[in-house]
Formats: structure tokens, C-alpha cells, sequence
């Protein structure tokens, strides 16, 4: 995670834009109500967060990313989430799988999640097809749906 420890001061306006659409689009997906929990698994600085209806939590392995957040963070792997099971109604990990041990990530992810998931894949992901087929194998219902840069996985648990 040094790239995003080098980076995380500039990181909001690098990414910020895109990252916030890309949230807004999860959020019209899920529709998650003010009432309900979210968890962001490689949240970074939190930017897109904000975008998510709910009441959020995430989880970053870069304490200079995290820092910035403006809600309750974690720094933690995705691998390893320090939560108990069904912790959340909702889970989301935009734009950050490709970073993770995906299996372990998924299961956690599973492990997790009481209702909705969400997990938006890089079209260009050097291993876009090996993450595409760990999802559909772990999750039930898996629908996607495609954006400029990314491809958008909804499932549940």
C-alpha cells in the first residue's frame, strides 16, 4: 500500500470525480436506506463513500488514506475483516478488488454481508475474467451492469 500512502494527499482530486460516480451508480443500484449499515472495503480516503446512503464503515490497508475519512474507519485487509458475521445490510468494494487475494476477499466479503453486495471490477483488470468468474461462483443472483470504466456486480450473499 505504499503507492497509496505516496499518493493520498493528491488521491481526492486524482480519483475523486470518478470514484464519487461510481458510488452514486451503486447507490442507485442498492438503494440503500438512511437506516441501514454499509460497509466500504477499500474505501481510501472515503470520497466515494460519502456518495452511499446508510450508515458507513470502511476498511483500508493505507493509514494515510484513511485519515481523511469522515466517518468510522478501519485499518485492516480485506482478507482479514475484523467484523463479526452479518455485520452489515450492505457491503460495497469499488474499484478494488484487483488489490486482494480475491477468493479470501470474497469469502470475507460473504461472511460479512447480511443483504446486498456490490463490487465494481476495472473492464481492463489485467485478471478481470478470473474476478468475474470467483463472483459468480461465491454469490447468488449475481447481476451486472456496465459503466464507462468498470463493470458493476450486484449480489447477495
Amino acid at each position: 500500500m505504499e503507492y497509496y500512502d505516496e499518493i493520498a494527499p493528491g488521491y481526492n482530486a486524482l480519483y475523486g470525480e470518478e470514484q464519487k460516480k461510481k458510488a452514486r451508480k451503486v447507490q442507485e443500484l442498492l438503494q440503500i436506506t438512511p437506516e441501514e449499515t454499509v460497509l466500504d472495503i477499500g474505501c481510501g480516503s472515503g470520497i466515494a463513500t460519502t456518495e452511499l446512503g446508510g450508515k458507513k464503515t470502511g476498511i483500508d490497508p493505507s493509514l494515510a488514506l484513511i485519515k481523511q475519512a469522515k466517518f468510522p474507519v478501519v485499518h485492516g485487509k480485506a482478507e482479514q475483516l475484523p467484523f463479526k458475521d452479518k455485520s452489515f445490510d450492505n457491503v460495497v468494494c469499488m474499484t478494488a478488488i484487483h488489490h486482494f487475494d480475491t477468493n479470501k476477499a470474497l469469502l470475507e466479503i460473504k461472511r460479512v454481508a447480511k443483504n446486498k453486495i456490490a463490487i465494481s471490477v476495472l473492464k481492463n483488470a489485467k485478471n478481470f475474467g478470473t474476478i468475474a468468474s470467483a463472483i459468480s461462483a461465491v454469490f447468488q443472483s449475481v447481476q451486472q451492469f456496465d459503466t464507462e470504466k468498470d463493470t458493476i456486480f450486484i449480489a447477495k450473499p
